[in-house]
Formats: C-alpha cells, structure tokens, sequence
C-alpha cells in the first residue's frame, strides 16, 4: 500500500527532571518470516484480523539488527510490496526497551501513529506479562488502522511496570501491494520527545565536549579535535585517553539484549579498572580508568543517552558560563552509561587527558580553582561526547 505515515510512541508522566533515569534502547528491526496466508480475508486495509497470525520474535532472535534511519535519525522503512491484498500480511517489528524509574508517577501511557501503513499494534512486555500483552489486554482505540481515524488518547498505563525494563514491540504488517513503509518512530515524556538510545554509525570516532575548561567551537577543525583512543604504552597498558592526531576509530557492537560495547578496528575493547592509588590526586572524580583490553569478556556495556548539555532555545547562544547545543548539532552528540556491575549508572567522561566512569553528581565540588559556575555548566558538558561516522 502507498501510503506514508509516522509512527509514535507517546509516554506521558508527571513532572519531574527531563530524561533523569528515564532510558530507552536504540530501535531494533525484525523482517518476520515473510507474507502469511490469512484464514479469514482483511474486511479492510489494516484490519487488525492480521494479528491472528503475527509471530513476534524473541528478544534474542538472531535476526534482529539496528533500525534503518534516515537523515534525522528516525526510524525509516521504504520497500517495494507484491503481497496480495487482503489475502496475505508481511510482519516487519519494531523493538525497543523502556526503562521506567519507580520514584515516577505515571499519569498516561498512549500510542499515537501518523505515518504507516496499513496496521500497527504496540506490544508489550515485563513482568506482568512475560508473554507480552495479548487481546485481553488490548485497550481499544490504541490501534493504527490505513485511513482509519486514531486519537491516539487510549489510556495504556495499566501495561506497563515501573522499576525494570518494558519491552515494547510494535508490530506492523503490510496488506497490500505495492508500497511497505514506515517512517519515525518516537517516544515522548511529559509531551518532549526524547531521544532515544539510536543506533550509532558503526565505526565511529568519539569528540569531547571541551579540554581543559575550553568548549569545542562549532566548525572546529579535526587537526584540533580531542579524540578518544587507547595509549599502548602507558603504565598501566592501553589506557584510554584524550588526545589531538589522527582519529581512532571504533566498532559499535549491538548486543541481544540492546546494550553497545566499543572496540577498535583491531579488535581492543574498551573496558574498566578501579582508579590507581597513584592517580588519586590527577583524576579525583573518577572511580573507574577507561582501558582496552583484547578480552571481549571484560568489555563494558552502555546505554545510550541524549546529551547532558541542554538544547539551545529560542535565540539563545552558548557562552562558557551557560553551554548549549543547536537542535541540530545535538543529533551529533551523546552521553553513554554503564549499565552493569558496580559500574552502573555511572558516566563516561573526560578530566583532562584521562578517561573514565563518574557519577551523576561528580561535578558538584569544583576543583582546580574553577568557579563553581563554570565546573558545573563545563565539567557536566563533559560527559557529553560527539561522534563522527567514520564509515567510508
């Protein structure tokens, strides 16, 4: 069917700081198995009779792989259809996973869809269903249905469970020749979208947000770029630090359960050591030292996140007092935390030329004679990375 619409999730809470412990994982597609033969034909394009024969693969399928994007960043599906129509649905599904803090009060949950045809369903699963909300749990109206009207206001809070992670599966099916397509998918909190943990172009190069208390001008050359890169040399072997010369580029690996680990292209990968005694005074925030090991055991697993250095609004400028990024340089940039261990929840940064793991928080206590103004607005920045695709 050629019909373009947009897909969007949509997740309403109470107020509370924007994205604070909030996390979704970057979208993840799944072809399904190919048109199946309906036993009852579509009484109409979008017909949700489709689902009596959707088959929603396990989140540790071999075959999901990172979502397409598009120029923006969103979720892009454009193909050729020859599926008979009405007689025959093609599943294609959509997964990501919502991580909801228990300290929020959820006051809606709802699924809005513009863009897509000719069905779409949102599934989900926790641990109130394991097996992912079913027909029983369905709420009516939350539906996308080809040139059906969809208000997109059915109330689906009751789904969902805070305090772990809620899979949630949208399922679309195409019915009819000769267009499959689907376009942007977004998941909202407090009615702001939030950037979700997007696949990363694979391999990359990663940029700090600033050096030594200067932000990194828009436009900055790469001969005076900071780049990460592990220092085979080091005392304490290969190290990762920060520093000017040729980019150091690395591999993102998607693992089954959405987690990224980073590598080089010769196969080091980034990793973690408790911070040396003889590094207490240099690096006082840290509590972990980035390393690379040839041991893809110990690599460590992130998350990933929107930025911390907020958006620019209106007509607002950055200045080194109060850093802010345009909207659309804010696609180019991200922050990335650890999700497991003793490692968990903390942050990926910078602090001069060492890299490592810092807490939230870390950047309360100004060191170094900075301003507590400036540590604050710089030093938070620099849990904020910029990554350039270095695949040519």
């Amino acid at each position: 069917m050629n019909y373009l619409v947009a897909l969007a999730l949509v997740v309403a809470l109470a107020p509370t700081a924007e994205g604070q412990g909030l996390s979704a994982t970057a979208w993840r597609m799944h072809k399904g198995g190919g048109p199946v033969k309906l036993a009852k034909a579509q009484g109409y394009n979008g017909d949700p009779n489709a689902y009596s024969v959707m088959n929603i693969p396990a989140s540790h399928d071999a075959d999901w792989f990172k979502a397409p994007l598009d120029a923006k960043g969103e979720v892009f599906l454009k193909e050729s259809s020859s599926v008979q129509c009405r007689a025959y649905a093609d599943f294609t599904y959509f997964e990501t996973k919502v991580f909801v803090p228990n300290n929020y009060t959820v006051t809606k949950m709802a699924v809005q869809y513009r863009n897509v045809d000719d069905g779409a369903r949102a599934f989900i699963f926790n641990s109130k269903y394991p097996e992912g909300t079913k027909e029983g749990n369905y709420v009516p109206g939350a539906d996308l249905v080809f040139k059906k009207p969809s208000t997109g206001d059915a109330d689906m809070r009751g789904l969902i469970v805070q305090g772990e992670e809620n899979r949630i599966v949208i399922a679309q099916f195409d019915d009819c020749a000769n267009q499959n397509n689907v376009q942007g998918i977004t998941i909202s909190f407090n009615g702001t979208p939030v950037v979700t943990n997007t696949a990363l172009p694979s391999p990359l190069s990663m940029m700090t947000y600033s050096i030594f208390g200067h932000l990194r001008k828009a436009g900055e050359s790469a001969a005076n770029e900071y780049y990460l890169f592990p220092e085979p040399n080091a005392k304490f072997g290969e190290i990762g630090k920060i520093g000017q010369g040729k980019a150091t580029k690395l591999e993102v690996t998607v693992r089954g359960n959405g987690n990224m680990i980073l590598s080089t292209t010769d196969g080091r990968y980034l990793s973690f050591i408790p911070r040396p005694p003889e590094l207490q005074q240099n690096i006082p925030t840290f509590k972990f030292l980035a390393v690379f090991t040839k041991d893809a055991g110990k690599a460590e697993e992130f998350s990933q996140m929107g930025p911390t250095v907020p958006v620019c609004t209106g007509n607002v400028k950055a200045t080194p007092n109060a850093p802010c990024l345009s909207a659309a340089n804010r696609t180019e940039w991200m922050t990335l935390q650890a999700v497991n261990g003793d490692k968990k929840g903390l942050l990926l940064r910078h602090e001069s030329y060492y890299v490592g793991l810092v807490s939230a928080d870390a950047w309360k206590t100004p060191i170094n004679g900075a301003s507590a103004e400036l540590y604050q607005a710089v030093f938070k920045g620099d849990t904020s990375w910029r990554f350039r695709n270095e695949a040519k």
